[in-house]
């Protein structure tokens, strides 16, 4: 082992070699980068005394990681003012500021820069006018205070605020408005107001103190919770006190719930004490929706209300399927058979036909457990929906199957529901409609405006006696499918309806036909009066009546066209449009109103008669005057044109009125009889043309008035004679009522009333008039 060096040998080494280390030179140093962008900085702020100056840096390239500031006044260092910002004070009055900025950053040169010198800086003045301000509101706990500045000259460009309790500044209050709290309760308050504008010294005002600081309403209640229970129809609400009592101990709660509950108590409310946390609501209704309130309650008043909705789970209805039962025909009853649901449920009634909500006549939904079915139902299936409620209940609708497709009745009497029975006849509604007893077809309300009843095409009505019409009847048959009203007897028309009896002869007629009128209230009061009938008739066919249609009130109108009229038709006061009928074993007779232009009132008619290419058949021995018209106002040339009666010789036209018009055409195959009631004149405004062949028969004191043209031939010559003129083998005929009188006289003829054109005519037994 070699020996060791002395420790005081290895010593001296160490020292030898440190010396030598101090001695060596130093290795040269690598120069420093200079910022590519180094700008000189500027200064931000107002030149005064209490202002604050910021330095600002400007774009440096590269970015220093660090910059030293320092100001300077008038080109001499400010101690300590070495942060970016700086406050001018007063010994900078009078004198200019600048501040040098040196960036730094590892590897480039540390460099300087300095601002240029801000303006000269000044002393900002003190307010001229600097108030103390004053507090407003109500002392108390709760309440809204706020400062008042007062008027400052010049009006600051801004305030500060800071509120004070007893002298000691509130942390946060520096606003213009304070909301005193509990801690406030039992000490003052004071605000100092702070005004400030540029050349101004920055000026605190505090206002004198408060009163005393009331205690005021508490809070309201914290953590509120409500909490349902379905099961036991109950709900819960809980909470915790107020964040703030308002300065005054809290000295209970107040509860409130809204609605109904199912015992029928209404809206409740109750005081409970201080130590309550929660209350329970009982016998809620299932499905309802209820509002429960807390209010805090102390000495002084009542907090703020907090509510909470809850809404009870509603309970399930027992809600069976209906079922619909009746006979599924026109006209049937149908009954919707609910079952069994909820004791205490109430139900409501909608019926359907495919689909679709049924309304009646007037348009009034089909609602009600029962429902009558009518034609716009015919071919549909009908449903019920049922609809079921109940408080508590979520409400149920139930629909029935639907029908089998409605269908029309064989045989529908309407004599059985009188004055119920529908306005619409048709094969939808039955095969055949019967009426085996006088039926009164009339409105059930007073008042409106009439109904019109209406045939559809291919309807058969058969009747025992007759039919009465108080309301306008249509019939709109087609030439292959009229409508047909019958005798009940008459087996020929829609079958046996009258069961076993005698077949009924070709020619009888034994109901009485259809009397059209329309009934009008006086008030309440009865009888009532009858105006204005109605019908509008085509391809209409009236069997076996005595007489087919008949009306004998004022100012109506019946229009009958492409029908068969057994009976005709008896008119009085009514003005008819008769065209292209046939009349089987029955005439026309036509009464207007006896309104004429002879009368000082006269009006004209609303419409003029027409009795036009009509056929009249089966009349041999029963009557030679198939159409009988008076006081008509006749208003085209050819309103008794084309009328023909085969089987009857010469068959006569009774014409007893007024020809208002152009002219007037008498056709050959007809004898004309002109007579009036009146000591008057029979009007002709216009020109009566006679065509040859033609008699015209005049009565007793008839007179002309107007021009007559009769133009015959030598072997069809035209012949004017009497009434009683029976050299022609014609009878005067009698109508249905003896308003003529033919005993006596003789017509005559008004001088100069034949045109000189007038030739081969006979004027027999006639004298001049006047």
């Amino acid at each position: 082992m070699p020996p060791r060096t002395p420790r005081l040998a290895r010593l001296a080494v160490i020292v030898v070699a440190a010396l030598l280390l101090a001695f060596l030179p130093a290795a040269p140093a690598s120069a420093a980068t200079a910022f590519t962008t180094a700008p000189t900085p500027t200064i931000s702020g107002t030149a005064a005394v209490g202002s604050v100056l910021t330095a600002k840096t400007g774009t440096w390239n590269p970015v220093p990681t660090s910059y030293a500031y320092q100001w300077k006044r008038s080109g001499t260092a400010i101690t300590g003012a070495t942060a970016s910002t700086y406050k001018a004070v007063t010994a900078d009055s009078g004198r200019t500021l600048t501040v040098t900025v040196t960036g730094s950053r590892t590897g480039y040169t540390t460099t300087p820069r300095t601002s240029a010198p801000t303006a000269t800086i000044t002393t900002p003045r003190a307010f001229t006018t600097a108030p103390t301000p004053t507090v407003t509101g109500t002392t108390r706990v709760g309440s809204v205070l706020t400062a008042k500045t007062g008027t400052w000259n010049p009006v600051p460009t801004s305030y500060a605020y800071q509120w004070k309790r007893s002298g000691t500044a509130i942390t946060g209050a520096t606003a213009a408005t304070y909301k005193a709290v509990t801690a406030d309760s039992g000490r003052t308050l004071t605000v100092t107001v702070s005004g400030s504008r540029t050349g101004y010294t920055t000026t605190p005002k505090t206002s004198a103190p408060t009163a005393t600081i009331k205690p005021g309403p508490p809070g309201a209640a914290t953590s509120v919770v409500a909490v349902v229970d379905d099961a036991a129809a109950t709900a819960t609400i809980s909470w915790q006190p107020p964040a703030t009592t308002g300065g005054s101990a809290i000295t209970g709660y107040r509860l409130t719930r809204d609605g109904v509950d199912s015992t029928g108590q209404g809206a409740w409310s109750h005081l409970y004490g201080p130590e309550k946390r929660s209350v329970t609501h009982i016998s809620l209704v299932p499905g309802s929706t209820y509002s429960l309130t807390v209010t805090p309650v102390n000495a002084v008043g009542s907090g703020p209300t907090t509510a909470r909705s809850v809404t009870l789970a509603p309970k399930v209805l027992v809600a069976p399927t209906p079922t619909v039962s009746g006979t599924p025909t026109v006209y049937s009853t149908l009954t919707a058979n609910s079952g069994a649901w909820t004791p205490g449920t109430r139900l409501s009634y909608q019926w359907y036909a495919n689909g679709t909500a049924i309304r009646d006549r007037e348009g009034a939904a089909a609602v009600g457990p029962t429902f009558k079915t009518d034609i716009a139902q015919s071919g549909t299936r009908v449903t019920v929906r049922v609809t079921g409620t109940l408080p508590g209940y979520t409400p149920v609708v139930r629909e029935s199957a639907a029908t089998t497709p409605i269908r029309p009745r064989e045989v529908f009497e309407l004599s059985t529901i009188g004055q119920s029975a529908p306005y619409v006849l048709s094969p939808r509604g039955a095969r055949v409609y019967t009426i085996s007893r006088p039926l009164n077809l009339q409105e059930t309300d007073e008042g409106e405006e009439p109904v019109r009843w209406t045939a559809e095409a291919g309807t058969i009505i058969k009747v025992y006696d007759g039919i009465a019409a108080n309301l306008p009847l249509k019939a709109t048959g087609t030439a292959t499918s009229p409508v047909v009203v019958t005798s009940i007897h008459d087996d020929t028309v829609g079958g046996d309806t009258d069961g076993p009896s005698a077949a009924l002869p070709a020619t009888a007629t034994p109901w009485k036909g259809i009397d059209v009128f329309e009934q009008h209230y006086i008030y309440d009061e009865y009888p009532y009066e009858a105006e204005n009938c109605r019908m509008d008739a085509e391809y209409l066919v009236v069997k076996h009546a005595e007489t087919g249609v008949f009306c004998k009130v004022s100012e109506s109108y019946i229009k009958i066209s492409h029908s068969q009229i057994w009976g005709g038709v008896f008119l009085r006061g009514t003005s008819v449009d008769l065209q292209d009928n046939e009349f089987v074993r029955g005439r026309v007779y036509v009464s207007v109103p006896t309104r004429t232009p002879r009368m000082d009132d006269w009006l004209p008619p609303e419409h003029p008669v027409i009795v036009r290419n009509n056929v009249f058949t089966g009349l041999p021995g029963l009557t030679t005057t198939p159409i009988e018209i008076h006081e008509a106002l006749l208003e085209t040339t050819t309103a008794i044109a084309g009328n023909t009666a085969p089987g009857i010789t010469n068959p006569h036209m009774l014409l007893d009125g007024t020809l208002a018009t152009d002219s007037l055409t008498l056709g050959a195959g007809w004898v004309y009889d002109l007579v009036t009631d009146w000591p008057e004149y029979w009007h002709v405004d216009g020109t009566l043309v006679v065509q040859p062949g033609v008699v015209v028969r005049i009565g007793q004191s008839v007179g002309f008035r107007g021009q007559i043209t009769a133009v015959g031939t030598v072997s069809q010559p035209i012949t004017f004679t009497s009434m009683l003129d029976r050299s022609i083998g014609i009878t005067a005929p009698r109508g249905p009522s003896p308003v003529l009188d033919y005993a006596s006289g003789s017509g005559c003829i008004e001088g100069g009333a034949f045109t000189s054109t007038s030739r081969n005519y006979t004027v027999r037994s006639l004298t001049t008039c006047g």
